[in-house]
């Protein structure tokens, strides 16, 4: 997701995708209830920071992306009553199904902190970790 695009080569600018998602009672596919997706013109930095809140009374859930609140962006169907991660790093090409020489030699990582005392983000006010605890 780092460096830049050249559209007058018919490269798109890099993107960020974050999802949320469930799944279904039977457990056979999962539904997309919240995401975050947006083309990364102004962002160059080579590392993308994202924060999920969900208010257990509202059921909604909202994203912060490198450091700006992005606000509640879906709603989940019931309160939570357990939570897991896959976090997952992709790269895509464009339509035409080029992948950008940009790309060549990265690497793509992930990493899911639940330390609170690791968290670099501030959250809205009254924000719990899953243990219950102020952050």
């Amino acid at each position: 997701m780092a460096g830049a695009a050249d559209p007058d080569f018919g490269e798109n600018p890099p993107s960020v995708l974050f999802m949320l998602g469930y799944p279904n009672s039977d457990e056979t596919e999962y539904t997309s209830v919240a995401y975050y997706y947006n083309k990364m013109t102004d962002y160059q930095s080579k590392y993308h920071r994202v924060g999920i809140y969900i208010n257990q009374n509202t059921k909604q859930v909202g994203f912060i992306v490198n450091g700006v609140d992005q606000g509640y962006q879906g709603t989940l169907p019931a309160p939570l009553k357990n939570i897991g991660f896959d976090i997952r790093s992709w790269v895509g090409s464009d339509k035409d199904g080029v992948f950008s020489d940009k790309l060549a030699g990265l690497e793509f990582t992930s990493e899911l902190i639940t330390d609170r005392n690791a968290l670099q983000f501030s959250y809205p006010q009254g924000t719990t970790d899953i243990c219950g605890n102020v952050i």
